[in-house]
């Protein structure tokens, strides 16, 4: 129960990613430390679901290295899902599924000025869009992203609105939000 938000940015392969600090359980509440927006080596990170999912990205995943020529969506479905899946093996996270292959949550991932969603089930996507949101509160983030016509440079303006959309209409999305750009090249 979440709401994140994620825009590619023009100019030097940015990508902002902003996320709620909201813990929900049920009826139960609670108003996060722990950010669900950080960075991991050249990427930055938003989760939406099981914060150990979060807390093993962020503390625990080494990202592989990306080879010279091949492309960064190839590289996110090759290399860094595989690694990921490894890493949530390694770190005591069960899969589930029909497959036997899912966990709980999903993320956006900024690499390079794209942005990717990373589905419960490991595959990757790209919106023709140029931006993405994940959670409970995704629709209605979602909905003020393509009403909101801005100027490049104020993005976040953008993102903050629909963070203050979604908290407002969705009661597991809250204050403070979090913001972090990045995705440049290392």
């Amino acid at each position: 129960m979440t709401c994140i938000v994620g825009i590619e940015l023009s100019g030097p392969e940015r990508v902002l990613i902003a996320g709620d600090s909201a813990g929900v359980s049920g009826t139960d509440l609670e108003d996060r430390l722990d950010e669900k927006v950080f960075a991991v080596g050249p990427f930055v990170v938003g989760i939406a679901g099981c914060f150990r999912m979060g807390q093993i990205l962020r503390y625990r995943w080494k990202p592989p290295e990306h080879q010279n020529g091949v492309d960064a969506t190839a590289f996110m479905v090759r290399d860094v899902v595989e690694s990921l899946r490894r890493c949530f093996l390694d770190n005591g996270t069960r899969f589930n599924g029909p497959s036997g292959d899912s966990h709980s949550g999903q993320f956006l991932m900024g690499y390079r000025g794209n942005l990717y969603k990373v589905d419960s089930d490991f595959q990757v996507g790209r919106s023709r869009l140029g931006y993405a949101a994940v959670g409970s509160g995704s629709r209605v983030a979602l909905g003020a992203l393509h009403a909101l016509t801005v100027s490049a440079e104020d993005q976040t303006t953008r993102a903050r609105m629909a963070m203050i959309a979604a908290a407002q209409h969705d009661s597991a999305v809250r204050a403070p939000f979090v913001f972090l750009e990045g995705g440049r090249l290392p």
